[in-house]
């Protein structure tokens, strides 16, 4: 049985974000109880000159009042490229950076030559801190450099692969 709860949002932008107050809200109104768990059912509809095309519906469960997993509500207060850790390394390392607001991203592996040996992460991403598993294992021992390009921010750091 399916029961709206009519939060509608329309907007022109590209990225919409709820905050759980929102949400809170939203299931508070209708009626679901604290720590009640409901499957919440969510879709999109995109209009343009007149006509509205809808995405497929997804779902997902939530409890009312619960929170659960270990990530940050904080913003990062710039966009960041971080040194890759371990370095050297062999055969992983990992790779970080922060968003400070949504953007288009790409995180490329370039070797000594200047070629794109990898791209670990390339399209849109909402603020926030990410971490990349880097796995060299097919590479062989050298020096690569790897790229985060965001909007007007570019920046490239060192790593060395030891075999």
């Amino acid at each position: 049985e399916f029961d709206p709860i009519g939060l509608a949002i329309t907007s022109t932008e590209t990225t919409i974000e709820l905050t759980m107050s929102d949400i809170e809200s939203a299931l508070a109104a209708a009626g679901v109880s604290l720590e009640e768990t409901v499957t919440v059912y969510h879709r999109v509809l995109a209009s343009a000159g007149g006509q509205s095309t809808p995405s497929t519906v997804a779902a997902i469960e939530i409890t009312r009042g619960v929170v659960t997993g270990n990530e940050t509500s904080e913003v990062p207060r710039s966009t960041a490229l971080h040194q890759n850790y371990p370095n050297p390394f062999n055969p992983t390392t990992t790779i970080s950076y922060d968003l400070q607001r949504p953007t288009d991203v790409t995180l490329a592996v370039i070797d000594v030559l200047g070629r794109h040996v990898r791209v670990l992460a390339h399209g849109t991403q909402p603020a926030g801190t990410y971490e990349i598993l880097f796995d060299a294992e097919r590479l062989p021992s050298g020096v690569y450099f790897y790229r985060l390009s965001a909007e007007d921010f570019v920046e490239t750091k060192r790593m060395v692969v030891v075999k």
